[in-house]
């Protein structure tokens, strides 16, 4: 049994990596000292939004700036090694076979991408030098070593990774000829043991030079475990993937004082926690299309994603088909978003009906539906708002929807002035969200319309805006793009912005938190 001492676990430990922790930046991680929020591990990078172990799930991790992707490694005929999950290409690319049997040229030569969603066509499966070359500096790898040879991948990782960025799941002994062979750079992950006395040769490692990592399933995070760990400066992941992967399970090992979860939900498991740190925070969350980034858009499966996420409004658009019917599109078209074809005003409920609308995103979602308006408003979570794009869809209709459903409460509507006005004639209570296209519009708007709230480009705002807005009693929401950072995302928040529309929640979510615990 200490002869298995290594790697049948997972890591983390001293990653030069992006911290979403608010003070802990890209400071190394410490066991003994574990921050208020676990750092997180994600098999395979985004396995439910892009092909498991492919380049783009693992820019998804990187881009959310989680702090580490397991991974497999693999060596093709020709003794390279790459990223891939499984001992046959079959069903993974457009080929078939054992990995073992195809040289890298033969290899990368496969569709590694279309099996999973047709937008992914052509992508390759990656060696582990572009792996790394991906990854250095910017996020920290666990690579599970299924088929290696211990000199080359020591090479490897000495020419592509800094220290304390890679550890390693492999048999003892490959585990540490790989250590020895990079001067102990590479990172080494301990089995837990039926106890940690201060004789044991567990323990005594936790005094050496080699960092210690120790692995638990839920039932065993306790405080008293994590506690005595941290004594012994061992550090704790807490494996919280499968079954177990849920708000419970999170609060739990949270508490306990887990210094890093394994997970299948990264996103869901750090938006959860920051909210539940931020009780009393002052701007709101606007889910776009319910949480895009995650799930096809303006679908039900999006629609939990965002309730996940913690989002307060969930934006959807509805468009009508040509015999009156409405369902949730962004698109005037079916072509981008749905296994069908034309214009939504020239198809017909019955075709919607019978559409795909979550292929294209992922094979995860496939069969998710186009939702018809009424349908999703039966199933709008009771602690959500309604954030209504207002595409195509008359106000008469839309006003008795919401009524009809027990939303006008909880629903903003956005459009033009002239569609808005019509509304509040029909029904006052209704709260209206204009667009602004320069500040100086503002004052108009608020004699003509008195909108409940005004939707502003992001260009336009401002500490002064923002505070005019406010003397006339107007809220100010807006749409942050894709390239809208933490830093920008705090900056508004500190202005004064009452709710932020975002494809990216955890760049929201930092700063929500950063700026709670400045």
């Amino acid at each position: 049994m200490r002869n298995s001492l290594l790697l049948m676990a997972i890591l983390i430990a001293p990653f030069a990596t992006v911290s979403y922790s608010a003070d802990q930046g890209r400071q190394p991680f410490t066991p003994s000292q574990p921050s208020a929020i676990p750092k997180v591990i994600v098999p395979g990078g985004y396995q439910k939004q892009a092909p498991p172990n492919s380049a783009r799930a693992i820019m998804m991790a990187i881009e959310d700036e989680l702090n580490a992707v397991e991974l497999e490694v693999r060596r093709t005929k020709d003794g390279q090694h790459v990223i891939f999950d499984a001992d046959r290409v079959d069903g993974k690319t457009s080929g078939s076979g054992a990995l073992k049997d195809l040289t890298l040229a033969e290899l990368q030569s496969l569709d590694a991408g279309t099996w999973f969603a047709p937008r992914f066509a052509g992508a390759k499966v990656m060696t582990l030098a572009e792996c790394l070359a991906l990854t250095r500096d910017k996020i920290g790898l666990v690579l599970v070593c299924r088929d290696v040879d211990p000199e080359q991948l020591a090479r490897e990782l000495l020419a592509g990774t800094d220290s304390g960025q890679v550890a390693i799941i492999a048999d003892p002994a490959t585990a540490l000829r790989v250590h020895e062979l990079t001067e102990r750079k590479v990172v080494l992950v301990r089995e837990p043991g039926a106890a940690l006395s201060s004789t044991s040769p567990r323990a005594n490692d936790a005094a050496s030079n080699t960092p210690s990592v120790v692995t638990a399933k839920v039932a065993a995070v306790t405080k008293e475990y994590c506690s005595d760990l941290h004594n012994r400066k061992f550090t704790l992941v807490a494996d919280v993937s499968g079954a177990n992967d849920n708000a419970d399970t999170w609060d739990k090992v949270v508490a306990a004082g887990a210094d890093a979860v394994r997970t299948d939900r990264p996103e869901s498991f750090i938006a959860h926690t920051i909210a539940r740190r931020t009780p009393h925070r002052h701007v709101l969350y606007a889910a776009h299309r319910g949480a895009l980034r995650y799930a096809p858009e303006n679908t039900v499966p999006s629609l939990e994603a965002a309730e996940r996420l913690h989002a307060d409004f969930v934006e959807i658009d509805v468009h009508t088909t040509s015999d009156g019917a409405f369902f949730l599109l962004h698109d005037g078209t079916l072509d981008r978003t749905t296994n069908g074809h034309g214009r939504v005003r020239q198809a017909s409920a019955e075709t919607l009906r019978g559409l795909d609308a979550g292929r294209w995103f992922g094979l995860p979602f496939a069969g998710a539906a186009v939702p018809e308006m009424d349908g999703y408003l039966a199933k709008f979570p009771p602690k959500m708002g309604l954030y209504f794009d207002a595409k195509d869809i008359t106000p008469e209709v839309l006003a008795e929807a919401v009524a009809r459903h027990g939303l006008v409460e909880r629903t903003v509507v956005y459009q033009g002035p002239v569609y808005l006005e019509k509304l509040k004639a029909i029904n006052p209570a209704i709260r209206t969200l204009a667009p602004v296209a320069a500040a100086s519009h503002v004052d108009t708007l608020a004699k003509r319309l008195k909108p409940y709230a005004v939707d502003t480009s992001w260009k336009l705002l401002s500490a002064e805006y923002i505070a005019h807005c406010h003397e006339l009693g107007i809220k100010v929401f807006s749409d942050a793009k894709g390239d809208t950072t933490v830093a920008q995302y705090r900056q508004a928040i500190e202005w004064g912005i009452d709710l932020i529309q975002s494809d990216h929640p955890l760049r929201l979510w930092r700063a929500i938190d950063q700026a709670a615990t400045k």
